[in-house]
């Protein structure tokens, strides 16, 4: 929140120290020049694929930021995310932007048994996290068509046109990913305020969460918004067992505890959230399956460090896995 509270002391609504102003506006300065290269690596990311025939549509970070804040730096944006528009070009995205990458020539078909839904790529001195699906639950996106069809061209600063999900897509992914990410910040919940207060056709944002089998989560997502910031319900979420058991895991007390959540919860909407999709149960447990043994080149990149045969890396893997979140746990708590 830290760009927000910077906008509150530039426009006089309340004053700090002088000390605290001096932070602040430091970290503003880093924040604008991060921003701004991840806008020319946006240009690149989008320039470079479609030079290639893939299309793309980017979302979070720059551009929402953009859209719906009113300056750079208040909404903090770590990397560039853009989804591509064929799974089937997973691997010759990545070649275009990465040539020497190890997954390129299995990339597609991890990709495709849900295995790997986004691969993080060093663009320079910027993390490029290119998607197949901007979902991102359990086994995948339903219909990703419909998803494109509420799709618009936007301009970057440099005047280049990159596609963004419109306001109802963006709403119901960002409420959906509110869940998934265990309602950490305060941040994300004001930015489903903020579209709020740009117009939202509210039916859309629900017919997207029905189609893809999310709509308990992104119900109980902005009754979640709406108590936390005290203001109207945008969105009455139905009363159906999955919803009063989505909400009976995420109770008041379990929210904006930032990175403890991250810790502490890991598991509750990465594994919970797929369960509660209509109809996906049996499609949720084989992906499970598939997930929890991926593949011997995705895990080495994901873990590295490891060394032995592929089922002593994936035990040893797993166990300091499990003894770094405890510790990590333990120390959020204390802080």
């Amino acid at each position: 929140m830290t760009g927000l509270a910077w906008s509150a002391v530039l426009s006089g609504e309340f004053e700090l120290p002088p000390m605290a102003v001096q932070t602040l506006a430091a970290e503003d300065m880093a924040v604008t020049a991060h921003h701004a290269k991840l806008w020319r690596t946006l240009d690149e990311v989008v320039g470079t694929l479609g030079a290639a025939g893939i299309g793309t549509v980017t979302f979070k970070g720059v551009t929402d930021e953009a859209r719906w804040f009113h300056r750079t730096g208040e909404r903090p944006c770590a990397d560039v995310d853009v989804v591509i528009d064929d799974i089937d070009r997973f691997d010759d995205a990545i070649a275009a932007l990465m040539p020497t990458h190890q997954l390129i020539g299995q990339a597609t078909r991890i990709a495709r048994r849900g295995q790997a839904r986004a691969i993080d790529l060093p663009i320079g001195d910027v993390t490029v996290d290119l998607h197949v699906d901007p979902v991102k639950v359990g086994p995948g996106w339903v219909n990703p068509k419909t998803w494109w069809s509420h799709t618009e061209p936007y301009s970057t600063p440099s005047g280049d046109i990159v596609r963004v999900f419109d306001r109802e897509a963006t709403t119901a992914l960002r409420l959906l990913h509110l869940g998934r990410d265990r309602f950490r910040t305060l941040l994300g919940l004001v930015e489903v305020q903020r579209l709020a207060d740009a117009g939202v056709d509210w039916s859309i944002v629900r017919t997207l969460a029905d189609m893809e089998g999310v709509g308990a989560p992104v119900g109980v997502a902005a009754e979640v918004v709406a108590e936390e910031l005290r203001v109207e319900p945008f969105l009455t979420p139905s009363n159906d067992w999955r919803t009063r058991w989505w909400r009976k895991l995420w109770k008041p007390e379990m929210r904006l505890l930032g990175e403890l959540a991250r810790v502490r919860y890991v598991r509750r909407s990465q594994w919970l959230l797929p369960l509660s999709m209509p109809g996906r149960v049996f499609e949720t447990l084989a992906w499970m399956g598939r997930t929890a043994v991926p593949p011997a080149a995705l895990f080495d990149l994901k873990h590295p460090g490891h060394d032995g045969p592929y089922a002593w890396r994936l035990i040893a893997a797993r166990n300091s896995y499990l003894v770094k979140r405890r510790l990590n746990a333990r120390m959020q708590k204390r802080a």
